[in-house]
């Protein structure tokens, strides 16, 4: 008696034994989470009296234009997309909400990029950089950890959510200051969601417009939104262009003595 395997079987077998090696990787990126970012926090605990200095936490001129800048060319990016999707009849707006929405979801916006960015910026990367003394590397593997922190179920979504995390490590390296890569983060996910209404990391958004979405993998990323598209990735790429024009540009003005200084504090 033979067993015939048809394309139904190997696709079950091609997706069970993908599943099964994203959970491995899924749990050794948790683990990782856990012990750089515990790393991180006991160095910021141990330094408290310098950490502000260390990740430019500081509400001045430089650090609030950085988070501003970052901040409207998320805006932008979501606008150019938003407006793509609409000419390709892609999109309907179904409905519009109070205008109010747009203010009042603000805080929560806010905090959810300032908890992130605190924890894999400020913390994880710290850690990172605390045991292996590499910015570069550093970089990179804060990336992967956040990346997968989101659960990229495709492709296309695990390089978009790497780009993410390379897009808000340099935003912070660049522009010397966590608050850079909160107000691009802010941006991101503000935009995205509660001004344009597309959803966010496969979350449904209480935005501003209600949207009709026809499903697109190039340039819409259905169910996921704009971040799990083509456009999305090409975006990002966008972006961390556009902070190294901006770095090199004004790389001169752009200066912090104690930003990341971590020799000889641990």
């Amino acid at each position: 008696m033979r067993y015939i395997c048809n394309r139904s079987c190997v696709y079950k077998v091609v997706t069970t034994y993908y599943d099964k090696r994203m959970n491995i990787f899924t749990t050794i990126n948790i683990i990782a989470f856990v012990i750089f970012g515990i790393i991180g926090l006991t160095f910021a605990i141990k330094n408290r009296k310098d950490f502000n200095g260390l990740i430019q936490l500081q509400i001045n001129r430089q650090t609030m234009t950085g988070f501003t800048i970052m901040m409207f060319i998320s805006g932008l990016i979501m606008a150019i997309a938003f407006a793509i999707n609409m000419e390709m009849g892609l999109l309907e707006i179904e409905s519009r909400k109070n205008a109010f929405i747009l203010i009042k979801n603000i805080p929560s916006e806010l905090i959810n990029a300032v908890g992130e960015e605190f924890m894999i910026r400020a913390f994880v990367f710290i850690g990172i950089l605390v045991v292996l003394d590499n910015k570069l590397f550093a970089l990179i593997l804060s990336s992967i950890i956040f990346c997968f922190l989101h659960n990229p179920d495709s492709i296309i979504s695990i390089i978009s959510y790497f780009l993410a995390g390379l897009m808000y490590g340099v935003a912070f390296l660049g522009l010397r200051s966590i608050w850079a890569p909160i107000g691009l983060h802010f941006g991101w996910n503000y935009f995205q969601g509660i001004v344009f209404g597309f959803p966010v990391s496969s979350q449904v958004s209480d935005g501003y417009l209600l949207l009709v979405i026809e499903d697109n993998a190039i340039w819409n990323g259905g169910s996921t939104g704009p971040e799990g598209s083509i456009l999305g990735i090409v975006g990002r790429l966008l972006i961390i262009t556009s902070i190294g024009l901006i770095t090199y540009v004004f790389s001169k003005k752009i200066s912090s003595k104690q930003f990341l200084k971590l020799s000889n504090k641990w």
